[in-house]
């Protein structure tokens, strides 16, 4: 690099240097060398992601933590909650209606694509 070259100062946390530190060492250069290759595309990025929320889980087909988190935060909360619903007008005497009956096929559109991801989560092999 040429003397007098402007200069960018990046701050990380220590766990992140420990981390850049280690790709450093793979790659056989320094850690400023490291950053800068990889930051000009020079070298790849990691294949491995720094943050655990977005790595994913050793199980094979590219699920990660966050679509995993998704269904247990939002997708289940929301289809047990429209279950409880239909539970309620049923047990209070109201009949099947037409909407009722639309809400279940939701249901079941919901659940399948919660136990698809699920599925493919723990599948070993090709998706």
């Amino acid at each position: 690099m040429a003397e007098g070259s402007p200069r960018i100062t990046v701050r990380v946390t220590p766990s992140e240097e420990e981390w850049i530190i280690k790709k450093a060492k793979q790659a056989g250069v320094s850690k400023s060398r490291y950053m800068r290759k990889v930051t000009l595309c020079e070298f790849p990025q990691s294949g491995e992601p720094f943050y655990q929320k977005d790595r994913q889980f050793n199980f094979k087909n590219g699920v990660t933590h966050q679509e995993i988190k998704e269904i247990f935060r939002s997708k289940f909360p929301g289809v047990t909650n429209n279950l409880n619903q239909i539970a309620r007008k049923l047990n209070s005497g109201q009949g099947v209606d037409k909407a009722m009956i639309e809400e279940i096929k939701q249901i079941r559109e919901q659940h399948n694509e919660i136990a698809v991801t699920i599925i493919k989560a723990l599948r070993k092999g090709k998706p």
